[in-house]
């Protein structure tokens, strides 16, 4: 009985180590899009053909292309800090032209970089396209826009809470914008002169005062939604009022790169740009199991304790036979079995893997 009790626990502690080895579990795992050799050669067969000789002394003299990146626009770009890489559909998008073309794309920029920072990077040429910029002729006024990669449809959003608005009910609501950005002009321009809007230098300072009560909707897009819930870990929100005009997504590149523009309009006419961004806009990640995952180290200690209280007992039990044994009576004494040592060995091998 007591081996099995022994060896119970030790399996209790392997299996609990194990699991807290790994770390975490696919609650943020990104969408992967398994390309076959067949796909990838047909792509850059493909975009040989339709290269121009400009085209292809662009892609030798400029085999390493820079980018700026957004860390918050969920799911287009973004960081997740939980994987500590940079995800979206952009970069998967990039990842595939790369493919196609044979050229390198390299983030620049860090994680403070705000989203004048951004347009200002590219716009300077230290990065030679952004990921994102909405289809607009105020764009088209310093970028060279690619072609449409993402489609959606700007919104005003709010807590699932607040009262569904009509058009007319938004001049009497806080309105939170973003400035610099395309939200904000056609937000001005559908309600000129609104009394009662804040202009807010990064996403994440409107986001707080949406929760906090500051504002009661927030111009974006439906999109901004799933950034809520898998970038902010937010619930609680909804798309209060749908605006009939579309937001194109396209990539934004810098004036002095238009063989860069046809390129990437080339090679987005040969991938598959429809099943990434799909995958993204059906992506749910489980925060829930971090919870699970954060109990772990307890669970290991308690069961820790728990052995290490048991091999007290049996250790006080053997000194009382050997004392019993010493008065001249005979108690058989049990060894402990070879396959406990060995699991107490591994077990504290894989102890002072996770101390180092």
């Amino acid at each position: 009985m007591r081996t099995i009790i022994a060896a119970a626990l030790f399996c209790i502690i392997v299996v609990l180590i194990a699991l807290t080895i790994i770390g975490v579990s696919d609650y943020y795992a990104a969408p992967h899009f398994y390309l076959s050799e067949s796909t990838v050669r047909g792509w850059q067969q493909s975009f040989k053909e339709v290269l121009t000789v400009d085209e292809q002394n662009y892609i030798l003299e400029h085999p390493i292309v820079s980018f700026a990146g957004e860390h918050y626009n969920y799911p287009v770009s973004f960081y997740n800090k939980h994987a500590k890489e940079w995800q979206g559909i952009a970069h998967d998008v990039l990842d595939h032209i790369a493919i196609a073309t044979g050229l390198v794309f390299h983030k620049v920029g860090t994680l403070q970089d705000d989203w004048s920072e951004l347009l200002n990077m590219t716009e300077e040429g230290e990065a030679y396209l952004i990921t994102e910029v909405l289809r607009a002729k105020e764009r088209e006024e310093h970028f060279l826009l690619s072609d449409t990669y993402v489609y959606d449809y700007f919104a005003l959003l709010s807590k699932t809470s607040f009262k569904n608005l009509s058009f007319e009910d938004v001049w009497k609501v806080k309105v939170g914008v973003v400035k610099d950005t395309i939200y904000a002009a056609l937000f001005d321009e559908l309600y000129p002169n609104h009394p009662n809007v804040t202009a807010y230098v990064s996403t994440d300072d409107a986001y707080k005062s949406l929760e906090s009560g500051k504002i009661d909707v927030f111009m974006g897009r439906h999109q901004r939604l799933l950034s809520m819930i898998n970038l902010y870990e937010k619930t609680g929100y909804k798309a209060n009022l749908t605006f009939d005009i579309r937001a194109e997504t396209t990539f934004g590149i810098n004036v002095n790169h238009p063989e860069l523009q046809s390129i990437i309009n080339k090679a987005l006419a040969i991938i598959d740009t429809e099943i990434i961004v799909s995958g993204w806009m059906h992506t749910y990640y489980d925060y829930s199991g971090r919870t699970m995952i954060a109990q772990r180290p307890l669970l290991v200690i308690v069961a820790i304790l728990i052995f290490v209280m048991w091999r007290w007992s049996r250790l006080d039990n053997i000194k009382l036979k050997q004392m019993i044994n010493a008065c001249g009576i005979e108690v058989e004494l049990h060894t402990e079995p070879k396959f406990i040592t060995r699991t107490k060995n591994f077990v504290s091998k894989v102890y002072h893997k996770i101390q180092i």
